[in-house]
């Protein structure tokens, strides 16, 4: 199955799966970053101000997602950020 196909109900016994228009492929995965990164940097502002961290530590395939670090930088005030 391609990433653009999901096997939706509708279609009758041996129909193809109905594709999805790229753009909205698009807007689902920006939606699901957005939530995803919201999550993250909501979880780690809370833990940064209840521990007084001065320094957040991201790593791996996380610390590459451009989105993830400018919501750090915004929503946590002054904590130094390290990529590793």
């Amino acid at each position: 199955m391609s990433p653009l196909t999901l096997p939706l109900t509708g279609g009758g016994k041996g129909e193809r799966p109905k594709t999805l228009p790229p753009e909205l492929v698009g807007r689902l995965a920006k939606g699901f970053q957005e939530s995803a990164v919201k999550a993250l940097v909501r979880a780690s502002a809370r833990e940064a101000k209840a521990g007084g961290y001065k320094t957040l530590s991201v790593g791996g395939g996380v610390a590459a997602n451009a989105r993830l670090r400018t919501m750090i930088q915004e929503e946590i005030p002054g904590i130094a950020l390290k990529l590793s």
